[in-house]
């Protein structure tokens, strides 16, 4: 009995932890390449869907609805603003910059 009320509480005591927030980028793509990408709808909609998801990710880590309400189209702006001043970033610190203006 002792043993299995020992175990049971290190299981809930392991998830209970607080799960570190970390991501990795995967498909780099520089500030310049973000507006010339800009030009094609096709490009443009993946840098927007992309931007959005990591809206949803971020939200969903700080249990924030930051972005919610605005059009698509308005916080994509944001970040492509953010590369037009910013030729030297990359589409992620846009989504950083972008995510920290709501």
């Amino acid at each position: 009995m002792i043993k299995t009320t020992v175990l049971a509480a290190a299981m809930l005591g392991f998830t209970a932890m607080p799960v570190l927030a970390e991501y990795t980028v995967k498909g780099y793509i520089s500030c310049a390449n973000a507006i010339a990408e800009d030009a094609h709808e096709s490009y443009r909609e993946y840098n927007k869907w992309w931007l959005l998801g990591y809206f949803s990710a971020r939200n969903y880590e700080t249990k924030s609805l930051k972005g919610n309400g605005v059009p698509d189209e308005d916080v994509y702006q944001v970040a492509l603003n953010y590369c037009k001043s910013n030729p030297a970033g990359d589409w992620d610190d846009a989504a950083i910059y972008t995510y920290k203006q709501f």
